[in-house]
């Protein structure tokens, strides 16, 4: 394969899975903080690592940005999506074979997304009511453990039951996609 049919193709590549992305995060949309962004990131780094997984995964924040608008949210975007296909690119290259290892990664990513989000939004409205952050951190995480809540479930169950089947569907598309 040509240098530049290998660019073609990865470039297709990113575009198909942030497509993906998008389309994955629009068909679960009407239940809250209910997705599959986390599962689908780290097939993606798991199976293509981050030359896809990355720039995919930033397509995907700026759609976000482009069809919801811009608030504190695009920030926590911008963190942690990228974070999961960095973390599950670093876990393979550290030789983790086992699917469990996986399934862990992405529970503890996703129990850390209302974290963030929370410390986001917490240092904007601490800096503008001028009240301690860590006060504020608490009221805006206590207001939304139900939503992390869910978050964290539903990554549970998608993770659980599609990442082994789907992983091995994913590297075996990987080494025919880029077969040489």
């Amino acid at each position: 394969m040509t240098k530049n049919f290998y660019r073609t193709k990865s470039v297709v590549l990113i575009a198909l899975s942030a497509a993906l992305l998008t389309g994955g995060k629009m068909a679960l949309m009407g239940l809250p903080n209910i997705e599959i962004v986390t599962l689908l990131i780290i097939l993606c780094a798991y199976a293509f690592g981050l030359r896809i997984a990355l720039p995919a995964t930033l397509i995907f924040c700026i759609v976000e940005s482009l069809l919801f608008g811009l608030n504190l949210w695009v920030i926590s975007y911008f963190i942690h999506w990228p974070t999961v296909a960095i973390s599950t690119a670093l876990l393979k290259k550290l030789g983790a074979t086992k699917d469990y290892m996986y399934i862990i990664l992405g529970v503890l990513l996703a129990a850390i997304f209302g974290v963030t989000t929370s410390a986001v939004d917490a240092v904007v409205a601490s800096n503008v009511a001028k009240i301690n952050f860590f006060v504020m951190f608490s009221v805006i995480y206590t207001g939304g453990i139900t939503y992390y809540a869910a978050h964290v479930i539903s990554n549970v169950v998608f993770l659980t039951t599609a990442f082994p089947s789907l992983s091995k569907l994913f590297l075996r598309a990987e080494k025919q996609y880029f077969a040489r």
